[in-house]
């Protein structure tokens, strides 16, 4: 009796021990498929062409529908959030100083830059630091581009900013192309600039077509749109193989179309890729001279650039 109620005892402790076993087995099992399935919900599979490749890029999505519904054909492809006390140097460069009315005051001054709060100031200073290009420049401006780093092409450049009111700035958000065919033959893209005190934002396209043969009205090259004063407002630029279209707080404000001619500098936005310069700008023949220098420093605020591809 005693051999019988050991070898029952033996069997019910041999029992629990092979389930205790089988239930970890599976519960291990079903973290492993919990993992899997909570990867494949937030999009990630190993084709993703996200650059940079993150969790977020998965989840931002444009900010408003544009051309095309948002939630499901827009994909991310890169984006720069500016967060930290820096911009980040594998995308961005300080724009070096030139000769032309946009770039005549471009300086790397560090106090033409500021990165704080999750936002980029690209500002327009006095020059007090003796700063000179063939003799002293008065003032000092910030920008920065993408050349050679990041290029844009057919998608949706998404750019949230907000400009200050003052006589003589001349902030710009626009595009270049991203290899040796010189200006203007490979075309610029005016995102947007702002001159003065308008109310307005100037929307543009220059080609050869537009800029050397002077056809500036079929199509027009160059459009308005109003914008909040004082406030952040989101600009993005559509590029399709034949058309440019402008979006300014979710309203199609302006497009730039490919039509029949037998110039074919007309619209060369799908020939070339783009790199993106944001900078302050100070004076040039189409605005007036600072009457006030001494009221500078004035800024150009960007929260951050998207881009999103098909």
């Amino acid at each position: 009796m005693r051999k019988i109620s050991f070898l029952f005892l033996l069997g019910i402790f041999t029992l629990f021990i092979y389930s205790c076993q089988k239930e970890q087995n599976c519960t291990c099992q079903n973290k492993e498929s919990s993992s899997t399935e909570e990867k494949n919900s937030k999009g990630k599979s190993n084709d993703t062409d996200h650059t940079p490749s993150n969790e977020q890029n998965d989840r931002i999505r444009p900010a408003y529908s544009y051309s095309l519904d948002q939630s499901t054909a827009w994909k991310m492809k890169w984006h720069d959030e500016f967060e930290g006390n820096q911009f980040n140097q594998q995308y961005w460069t300080k724009i070096p100083r030139g000769h032309s009315p946009w770039n005549k005051y471009m300086s790397f001054n560090e106090n033409c830059y500021e990165v704080s709060n999750g936002t980029i100031k690209l500002k327009g200073i006095v020059n007090t630091y003796g700063e000179k290009a063939e003799g002293k420049v008065p003032y000092l401006t910030g920008g920065i581009w993408t050349k050679n780093k990041i290029d844009f092409a057919e998608g949706i450049i998404e750019i949230r900013f907000k400009v200050e009111d003052f006589e003589g700035a001349w902030p710009a958000l626009w595009l270049l192309n991203n290899d040796s065919t010189p200006w203007p033959d490979g075309g610029e893209i005016d995102i947007m600039e702002r001159f003065n005190l308008e109310d307005y934002l100037t929307l543009s396209a220059h080609t050869d077509y537009t800029y050397n043969l002077g056809i500036e009205n079929s199509p027009c090259n160059t459009g308005v749109s109003p914008f909040k004063r004082g406030e952040f407002n989101i600009i993005a630029l559509e590029i399709q193989k034949d058309l440019l279209i402008w979006w300014v707080n979710g309203e199609r404000k302006f497009e730039y179309p490919r039509v029949d001619t037998k110039h074919k500098t007309q619209f060369p936005f799908n020939d070339h890729r783009y790199f993106l310069l944001m900078d302050m700008q100070l004076e040039n023949g189409s605005v007036k001279w600072l009457k006030n220098p001494e009221k500078l420093p004035t800024q150009m605020e960007i929260d951050w650039v998207r881009y999103f591809i098909k």
